[in-house]
């Protein structure tokens, strides 16, 4: 066990150093998982999700805030000990295969991302028992919540199809620097390939089968938002 960590540290990642014509700054990583990594519509699900933690913590079970805590703290130790490694150590591979050394924090990403589902609903019980500012605030994060539940769905699903048909595929870890982890892919199917046909079967089996298994909740929350604009319009709140 201590011989094979001791190897760990002796390994070619943690020796090889930078081309002397790249210099990695501190936003490379945020440039891989916005363009690369986890995408615009990902990144942006889960920063709204914690700030709906942030500005409805009193709202959320205890539990749920503390997840998001124990998430935050996780990745900003993750992403910090790689930018550590490529910036400050100047280390090659934690800056040209960020996709490597990021991929950990895609199950903390996702689950953090995901959230946004129960604390909307949540969110929406409360909307009657707030002041006007915080029920808009709510409801706007409600809103949010259900949107961008979607939206990275249906993006990456777009994506993975556009990806099927490339010959070269390169993750950069900056703008405008053909640098980063790429692979070539011979012989890649063509648009018309039936490969494609299938994915998108499958793709609409997926949707079909998140729809369905939902259906209870969203006829539930669809009651919630029935039930609140009749409280919102009823003689006694118009009063």
């Amino acid at each position: 066990m201590g011989k094979e960590l001791l190897y760990l540290f002796n390994h070619n990642d943690f020796r090889d150093y930078n081309f002397p014509h790249y210099t990695p700054t501190h936003i490379f990583a945020s440039d891989f998982l916005v363009n690369y990594g986890l995408g615009l519509f990902f990144c942006v699900t889960f920063a709204v999700s914690l700030a709906v933690t942030l500005l409805f913590w009193r709202q959320l079970p205890k539990k749920m805030v503390l997840f998001d805590v124990i998430c935050l703290l996780t990745l900003s130790f993750i992403v910090g000990l790689v930018l550590y490694l490529a910036v400050n150590l100047n280390l090659k591979a934690p800056y040209t295969s960020a996709v490597k050394y990021l991929y950990h924090t895609l199950p903390l990403f996702s689950i953090a991302a995901a959230s946004i589902a129960a604390k909307t609903a949540l969110l929406l019980k409360n909307t009657c028992q707030t002041t006007k500012f915080r029920r808009i605030l709510m409801t706007l994060a409600v809103i949010a919540g259900v949107v961008l539940l979607v939206t990275p769905l249906i993006s990456h699903m777009v994506s993975a199809q556009q990806l099927t048909t490339t010959e070269y595929l390169i993750f950069r870890v900056q703008p405008n620097l053909d640098v980063g982890y790429s692979f070539y892919v011979q012989n890649p199917p063509t648009p018309d390939h039936y490969a494609l046909t299938m994915q998108l079967v499958g793709f609409t089996v997926i949707l079909s089968g998140f729809a369905w298994n939902s259906k209870h909740f969203i006829t539930k929350q669809t009651n919630l938002i029935r039930t609140w604009f009749k409280t919102k319009n009823s003689p006694d709140t118009v009063s």
